[in-house]
């Protein structure tokens, strides 16, 4: 997506989407992971199971920035 007017949207869609979540009792980290469990079904569907290996390798990258 390039259209910057659309990238601002869709954050405000997503901002919107977590504080409902987090009205329903959610926390912050449960809120992301539904968040990122939700990107990796997306990508499955869209690009099929090679999405597994990057998001591996996403989660993998931010285990190695929280150790410093």
């Amino acid at each position: 997506m390039s259209d910057a007017n659309a990238m601002v949207k869709s954050l405000e869609i997503l901002d919107r989407s977590a504080k409902e979540l987090s009205g329903l009792g959610f926390n912050n980290v449960t809120v992301s992971e539904m968040f990122f469990a939700y990107g990796i079904r997306i990508g499955v569907l869209v690009e099929g199971a090679a999405v597994f290996g990057a998001a591996r390798a996403v989660i993998d990258s931010m285990e190695k920035q929280s150790r410093g």
